[in-house]
């Protein structure tokens, strides 16, 4: 398992879900126009489908990345990681490579009213140092827990990508890969107003366009 084939199955349950939120508006609109004709029935019809297909595919991605997730959490819980999140990746050109995933850790939707009343350059400022302390602890992790085969990997936007690259030195170098590694990464709107309200407290209505993929290198090893 890794995020590439978890972004796949989010793509499919996003493209469910929208498809219902628009048959939901033509019925409600044709119920209200009283309008009760075969094409009210058919739109209703295909809303109950694309509200199954829904459900059915969010309890399938649960139970297909369970193990994944829960040991991805242990393993960020075991080197003390607040804001990042490491779970088992996968570069096809790099068979037999251990591959571990960099991602930002989301904290649940109810952390942006907390942090809502807060200051912007206090969040962001506290942001960054737990950061700091992240890459330091996952730098000594790297160089004294782990054998020198296993790589360590992100897609990430360009924003996060310049935060991840100052907060990491100089623990870590980044180096910008010649390819993305998941080209499904990039968030919807849905997504990233929930992302970017969980972690700042502010919601920002623009995802990011550029998203591009990354090696992480510690400082004594530069190289692909």
């Amino acid at each position: 398992m890794s995020s590439i084939k978890l972004h796949k199955y989010e793509k499919w349950f996003y493209r469910f879900l929208f498809s219902f939120a628009i048959l939901f508006v033509l019925t409600a609109i044709l119920f209200f126009l009283n309008n009760k004709t075969n094409l009210y029935f058919t739109i209703s019809s295909l809303m109950k489908l694309f509200l199954v297909l829904s459900i059915g595919m969010n309890l399938f991605i649960s139970k297909k990345t369970k193990d994944w997730r829960e040991k991805g959490n242990q393993l960020s819980k075991k080197i003390g990681l607040k804001r990042l999140l490491l779970v088992e990746g996968y570069i096809p050109q790099r068979n037999g490579t251990a591959v571990l995933e960099i991602h930002h850790n989301l904290g649940p939707l109810k952390d942006g009213f907390t942090l809502k009343k807060q200051r912007r350059e206090q969040v962001v400022t506290e942001f960054k140092e737990e950061l700091k302390e992240d890459f330091c602890k996952l730098a000594e992790w790297k160089n004294h827990s782990v054998p020198d085969e296993v790589l360590l990997i992100t897609t990430t936007h360009i924003s996060l990508a310049k935060i991840w690259e100052n907060s990491s030195h100089p623990y870590f170098y980044m180096k910008k890969s010649d390819k993305i590694f998941d080209s499904n990464v990039k968030m919807n709107r849905l997504e990233w107003i929930m992302a970017s309200f969980s972690t700042t407290g502010r919601v920002d209505y623009q995802p990011p366009k550029q998203w591009d993929s990354y090696y992480f290198y510690t400082s004594e090893k530069m190289g692909a």
